[in-house]
């Protein structure tokens, strides 16, 4: 084995990126097992215990070809998992393997869980029934300890307020992440607002530590916590991937995903509080599915079996596979946004396979897999060349459009410079211009009617005037 000779050598960490639907399990498991390495799920549903089809874990035949670590350890009735959760445990988990020269392999279709492992960010929420927050340091990683005040009162305020209205409370304390933020992103505002109501420390400053810290103009993330990282990006055609995504939800119907979600939605029903109901931005009702077959899953057995019922399972499946097909294209938008979009020490290589035809998957996929996992464990350079990054990176930029309707308000170069060069905004200066042109030509008509009207009056005042010997 190509393992066997380099045990002396430290591992790098191996991170498998790529939307759903392209082979990522496939290809972290063959790695794992040239390099007798274990797999680290970066999956926000595949935490969960059970609803292992909704959820599309590996299967256990699979797990069994290799160690897998983070599948199934969270209750599927635990109300929300959330990302500090997870990197509290993967942490640590990932630094015994390093201390034991065991490959850890990072594959998942959640990418905010990969990138919460792969940089170290200044502050990391802890749960807990006491809202207290850990601060960490962006060089160790290593939580600080301190504790802030409950904030109950002032989050369940901040709740009720509209998203304008949060918008302007966040003006009064944070200007520049007020411009930063756009004014309709209620989830970003409200992260803003609670980190300076817990900290007393604005969003502002922390950013500006993060870039002092990494001693990068344009960081939006603390430094990368493993030195040797290697990032490979398994690729398919757009239009394959979208027939993958079709035929997995249908193999998905076929092992019975129906009768998974009914029995869960069940166990929700009897578990839960009294008045609670399934909130499908939290917890594992975020799965692809639960929404979607919602209206289904409420219907009775016999209303299933109805002409309605059938119509309303045919729509569900069809809205399955459209959000199955629009997340795996804001998985890719993901990647290049997060790895591709600026080049610095602080983001790693990436290196790109491709997996658009299966026959091809050991000449694709496979050998160049092992040849760039074994140059990085080997500390020389693959022969393969990374993917050429961006370096125009879309800068932060605060801009507000008052020539069409709105105002319209931007918080980045791209999306002002689309905005501008766009067809409406373009119709919207036409307009102006000639509303423009209106209004002055018709101030020049009225200027020219005051004028008119001026020389009249002085024409008659001077014509009725009387001589004052002619005065009674």
């Amino acid at each position: 084995m190509a393992s066997a000779k380099l045990l002396a050598v430290r591992r790098p960490i191996v991170v498998i990126l790529g939307a759903t639907g392209t082979g990522k399990s496939k290809l972290a498991l063959e790695i794992a097992q040239t390099y007798h390495g274990e797999i680290i799920s970066a999956d926000s549903m595949q935490c969960y215990q059970g609803l292992d089809i909704t959820t599309n874990k590996v299967t256990a035949s699979e797990q069994r070809l290799a160690t897998h670590h983070m599948i199934g350890y969270a209750s599927p009735l635990q109300s929300n998992h959330t990302v500090q959760d997870f990197a509290a445990k993967a942490l640590p988990l990932i630094a015994d393997l390093l201390d034991r020269n065991v490959l850890p392999i990072v594959v998942g279709g959640t990418h905010y869980y990969i990138e919460a492992l792969l940089w170290n960010l200044l502050i990391l929420e802890q749960s807990g029934s006491d809202n207290s927050t850990a601060i960490f340091s962006s060089n160790s990683g290593d939580c600080s300890g301190q504790k802030v005040c409950d904030n109950n009162e002032k989050s369940e305020k901040y709740e009720k307020m509209s998203t304008d209205e949060l918008h302007q409370e966040l003006s009064k304390v944070d200007i520049e992440s007020a411009h930063r933020i756009h004014p309709n992103d209620r989830r970003k505002v409200l992260r803003a607002l609670s980190v300076y109501s817990r900290h007393g420390v604005t969003m502002t400053d922390i950013l500006k530590q993060q870039h002092n810290d990494t001693s990068d103009e344009d960081a939006v993330r603390g430094g990368l916590r493993f030195e040797n990282t290697c990032v490979i990006w398994v690729q398919t055609e757009q239009s394959v991937l979208d027939a993958r995504c079709d035929d997995r939800v249908d193999k998905m119907l076929e092992a019975g995903l129906i009768k998974e979600m009914t029995l869960f939605h069940s166990q929700f029903n009897e578990s839960r509080i009294e008045g609670n109901k399934a909130d499908y931005t939290y917890g594992l009702f975020q799965s692809i599915g639960f929404k979607e077959f919602h209206a289904y899953l409420t219907l009775t057995e016999e209303n299933r079996t109805s002409e309605e019922g059938k119509t309303i399972f045919k729509l569900a499946v069809e809205q399955m596979k459209l959000r199955t097909r629009q997340y795996a294209r804001k998985q890719m938008k993901w990647i290049k946004n997060r790895f591709l979009k600026r080049g610095s020490a602080n983001v790693p290589h990436v290196y790109a396979v491709d997996a658009t035809d299966p026959a091809q998957w050991k000449d694709q996929v496979h050998d160049p897999a092992m040849d760039i996992v074994e140059a990085y464990i080997n500390r020389t350079l693959p022969q393969q060349l990374p993917i050429e990054v961006n370096d125009s990176f879309n800068k932060r930029k605060h801009a507000i459009c008052d020539i069409c309707d709105g105002p319209m308000t931007f918080t980045t170069t791209k999306d002002w410079e689309i905005h501008i060069k766009g067809r409406k905004h373009k119709s919207s200066q036409v307009r102006k211009k000639r509303l423009v042109a209106k209004i002055e030509n018709t101030t020049e008509i009225l200027d020219s009617s005051k004028k008119q009207l001026c020389d009249t009056l002085d024409q008659y005042i001077s014509d009725n005037k009387r001589p004052k010997n002619d005065e009674a």
